[in-house]
């Protein structure tokens, strides 16, 4: 997307700012691990920041009525949204809290019209309640943080994002050697605080509005 780099060019800017492009005091593979510790810190800096979404997946999930977990995908880290067909409505349905799920598991009770079913994330699974419907749900979720391994293997740090997490790694590096990293980790924290304030802006025309967690749910049970 907007600033894609690979892992080859990464670990040369690590060794670049630090001064040892032709040193092998810290090998590819001690620096590669480095890199990918301040990649997911950095990773997740961006998600808790966002309003509209850098990091988006989806997957879809065929519920049977009479199954209510279903597994999540491999790389799932967070929900985003859940949506529902149901009856021929597309529906965006809610979580439900871990106290609500006796009454919800209950097949027998009725649900009113405008909460057909709920959700939950229970570990690696998401679980549909009341198991009573068949229907097809989508999953909008984050990713875990990336792994890079391959030379070719690519971030993406949107407005040069990625350089708080090369700070990040010289500083392991200079502190390995005993040396001062505290100028790389002053960096760190500057790019860190930039990202703070830009992260949560990619639509200045439509700012991200106030949910009313509240009003829109109290009748879920007849």
């Amino acid at each position: 997307m907007a600033r894609t780099r690979t892992l080859t060019e990464l670990l040369l800017d690590i060794r670049q700012r630090v001064n040892q492009e032709n040193s092998t005091f810290v090998t590819d593979a001690e620096l590669t691990e480095y890199l990918n510790q301040e990649l997911a810190e950095l990773y997740t800096r961006i998600v808790q920041a966002q309003g509209p979404a850098h990091y988006r997946s989806s997957s879809s999930v065929s519920v049977t009525s009479g199954t209510a977990l279903y597994s999540l995908p491999s790389d799932f880290w967070q929900v985003q949204q859940v949506e529902a067909v149901i009856g021929g409505v597309t529906w965006r349905l809610r979580p439900f809290m871990g106290y609500e799920h006796a009454p919800l598991a209950s097949t027998g009770r009725p649900l009113a019209y405008y909460a057909p079913v709920k959700y939950r994330v229970q570990a690696d699974q998401i679980e549909f309640l009341p198991p009573t419907q068949t229907f097809t749900a989508t999953v909008y979720y984050t990713k875990a943080p990336p792994r890079l391994s391959a030379g070719s293997d690519t971030f993406d740090g949107f407005a040069g994002y990625e350089v708080a997490a090369i700070y990040g790694a010289c500083a392991t590096v200079l502190a390995k050697e005993e040396s001062d990293p505290s100028f790389y980790t002053m960096q760190k924290d500057r790019i860190l605080k930039h990202i703070d304030s830009l992260a949560g802006q990619r639509d200045e025309n439509e700012p991200e509005r106030v949910q009313d967690v509240d009003g829109g749910d109290l009748g879920w049970l007849l």
